[in-house]
């Protein structure tokens, strides 16, 4: 069972990175994604090397028992230091005193943490738990070996410490965010919620030992509990990572489905800009290029068919469209959509009204996304039975 589940969340991380390694290569100067991606992949190590028969045929591969237990508390090890540099230099950044700052706190964060892995690491190796293999109660069996217990009181330490300080982080930075970037937010929420995960792993590691040193049988809070808060905890943690991307590929295939009938239809006339073959696959930046794209073109088409739009057209849309309760942001899109079906309809028949209207354009706002989202609100008012009512009441003149 611990095989499935830990290869299983293993093979979540190692695509987590996998994916976060291709965004790397295509923006090299990006250097936080190639630091996320040692980060997943620590974690993909940690969890295919816990599981039992992969655990025992690295150890026989290499000649020495319980090796892999170092190599996994090393990588965990690795993924902690790695997610506090980084938050660090999320938050300290701002401007050059605050990147000044996280520059020097990263160096010290580094120094002090490698240096005290290094201690744990010769306390392992100078007391030599290589007798026999422990893959699921190496904690409880060597709880009493002063060298091992060095290393494991100096592995949840680090590890612990820096889970509570990640945890913290990420829920101020969340809440702050939640509003601004809602996908990030989430992500970070996530990662908060395994950071309390594998802190309850780190109490009941520490808990199994107390009770061998106290002659009280506590192994199952190290052999039982501990690995499954530990799962959950990583995968929460991988998932959280992952989100914050998956979601931006969301929000942009949406956008561009959402825009994707209106921009088909209003650009007809010109088939040579039309984008076929989209796919979800596409890299977020490919599809919000799309998505910006499809908008220019809206907007350019609508400049071009203003002269073809009646002034009453207008007056009629904004009556109909306030008679039957819309907002002013519905409003401006039934106007818009009005508006760009009879500019069509008269292009392609050549008719130019005696009184044109003065703009087509009734909404859109400062930000891209607000841009973005008026349009879609044009988009899904386009086809409406109440579109087509108030064509026909402010007949071609």
């Amino acid at each position: 069972m611990r095989d499935v589940l830990y290869l299983t969340i293993g093979g979540f991380a190692w695509a987590g990175a996998t994916y976060k390694a291709r965004a790397w290569l295509r923006d090299r100067a990006n250097t936080n994604l190639a630091l996320v991606s040692c980060m997943i992949a620590a974690v993909g190590l940690v969890m295919t090397l816990s599981s039992p028969r992969l655990y025992g045929a690295f150890d026989q591969a290499v000649g020495v028992a319980n090796l892999a237990i170092a190599i996994i508390y090393s990588s965990a090890v690795a993924f902690v230091l790695g997610a506090r540099v980084l938050l660090l230099s999320w938050v300290l950044s701002d401007g050059k005193a605050g990147f000044a700052r996280a520059r020097q706190r990263t160096r010290w964060i580094i120094a002090v943490t490698l240096a005290a892995w290094t201690v744990a690491l010769v306390a392992f190796a100078t007391h030599r738990p290589y007798e026999v293999e422990h893959p699921s109660d190496f904690t409880t069996v060597y709880a009493d070996d002063p060298g091992v217990e060095l290393f494991l009181v100096i592995y949840l330490a680090i590890f612990g410490t820096c889970m509570a300080s990640l945890g913290a982080l990420c829920r101020r930075c969340a809440a702050e965010l939640q509003a601004e970037r809602p996908w990030l937010a989430r992500g970070l929420w996530l990662i908060a919620y395994g950071s309390l995960a594998i802190l309850v792993y780190c109490a009941a590691k520490l808990g199994g030992m107390v009770g061998r040193w106290s002659g009280v049988d506590l192994d199952v809070l190290a052999n039982d509990l501990a690995p499954l808060s530990a799962s959950l905890g990583a995968l929460l943690v991988v998932v959280g990572f992952a989100v914050p991307a998956v979601g931006s590929r969301v929000t942009a295939w949406r956008l561009v489905r959402r825009l994707h009938p209106l921009w088909r239809t209003v650009t007809a006339d010109e088939p040579e800009v039309q984008i076929e073959d989209l796919h979800w696959w596409w890299p977020a930046k490919s599809l919000h290029w799309v998505a910006s794209r499809q908008m220019t073109e809206i907007r350019d088409v609508q400049r071009g068919i203003r002269r073809y739009v009646d002034a009453a057209l207008i007056d009629t849309a904004r009556e109909r469209g306030s008679a039957a309760g819309l907002d002013e942001q519905e409003l401006m899109a039934l106007t818009e959509a009005a508006a760009l079906r009879r500019g069509l309809h008269n292009r392609r028949s050549r008719h130019l009204p005696d009184h044109p209207a003065a703009t087509v354009v009734m909404g859109g706002g400062e930000q891209l996304a607000d841009e973005h989202a008026h349009l879609v609100r044009v988009s899904d008012a386009y086809n409406t039975p109440l579109v087509g009512e108030i064509l026909a009441a402010a007949p071609v003149r």
